[in-house]
């Protein structure tokens, strides 16, 4: 069978693609949130590509990658750099200024 032009091949490696919009390249469309609600296998390697600063709980979306991990599994995460944005690792949530702060 000819492996679609969408698709990589990495021999008997399977890449699943999720997206919270059903787009051409998209294996399973689900919410990121939610992901260890509608997904049954657990997985070798995650990326998360430039995605968590879209997302209004970014700590539950990390919560779901560590759900879907194997043990000894690896992750990849990639955040843009944006000053405005921190994420407290201690209290679990992201810090947004206020549309009041001087720095916008």
């Amino acid at each position: 069978m000819k492996t679609p032009p969408h698709k990589f091949n990495f021999g008997p490696n399977k890449i699943t693609q999720i997206d919270l919009k059903p787009l051409e390249l998209v294996d399973i469309v689900v919410d990121a949130e939610e992901m260890s609600q509608h997904l049954t296998q657990q997985y070798d390697y995650l990326a998360n590509c430039s995605m968590l600063e879209h997302t209004p709980h970014p700590w539950k979306v990390i919560e779901q990658i560590n759900a879907l991990l194997r043990p000894g599994g690896i992750v990849y995460i990639s955040i843009p750099w944006l000053y405005l944005v921190t994420l407290s690792i201690r209290s679990g949530r992201a810090v947004l200024p206020s549309p009041q702060s001087d720095i916008l």
